[in-house]
């Protein structure tokens, strides 16, 4: 899918339906549902992708599981934003950023980059910058193999870019030492406790 192999990825996500379907694997399922998403983008189709992306949530909440949780979290946040929903994307990131900063198994830079461009436009600006603490130098720019899951759409990585143009560059210097309990706490707007310092940016968990 990342080379562009749409009807193999296509072709691979109904197999991994129907291996989802016949073992009771709510993850594989998930994860089908996700594909098939990337593959609607793909072809432009943003409404059809971002109900993908709400199906797979929903099974992946159901299991709990991790991987696919995340990819759907974060993919649903992204074509939610794209189509200019404001208020659905809010909770959408919120929801992702609790979840996938809990479970470090993708970069949460572009997320809260969003987030903080939502908070600017709802008239937040200590919120937003408090949020966006924890991006790193570059995030908006990524375009790397992680980066097609955590952003499929390119719309939480652009609103970085809008987010950092209005607050200024203000990157952490050392991003590992930041306090992901502290970010959390104010793009939620209550206590996280038990997260730790953050991920690397540049080096997620999953290889």
């Amino acid at each position: 899918l990342h080379r562009g192999a749409l009807d193999d990825a296509l072709r691979y996500a109904d197999e991994l339906e129907r291996l989802g379907s016949r073992g009771y694997n709510e993850e594989a399922a998930a994860y089908a549902a996700a594909l098939k998403a990337r593959v609607k983008l793909a072809r432009g189709d943003l409404a059809g992708a971002r109900s993908l992306y709400a199906e797979s949530a929903a099974i992946a909440r159901a299991r709990s599981a991790g991987w696919p949780r995340s990819v759907a979290l974060c993919g649903l946040a992204s074509v939610t934003l794209a189509a200019g929903d404001d208020v659905g994307s809010r909770a959408i990131l919120e929801e992702a950023l609790l979840f996938c900063g809990g479970v470090g198994l993708v970069r949460i830079d572009s997320l809260c980059g969003a987030l903080a461009l939502l908070s600017l436009r709802s008239g937040e600006r200590d919120r937003a910058r408090r949020v966006f603490a924890i991006v790193g130098a570059g995030a908006e720019d990524q375009a790397d193999y992680y980066a097609t899951f955590e952003d499929p759409s390119g719309a939480l990585r652009e609103a970085t870019r809008e987010a950092r143009s209005l607050l200024g560059d203000q990157s952490p210097g050392d991003p590992s030492a930041v306090d992901l309990d502290v970010v959390l706490e104010a793009a939620l707007g209550t206590a996280v406790t038990g997260l730790g310092v953050r991920q690397s940016f540049s080096s997620p968990a999953r290889s």
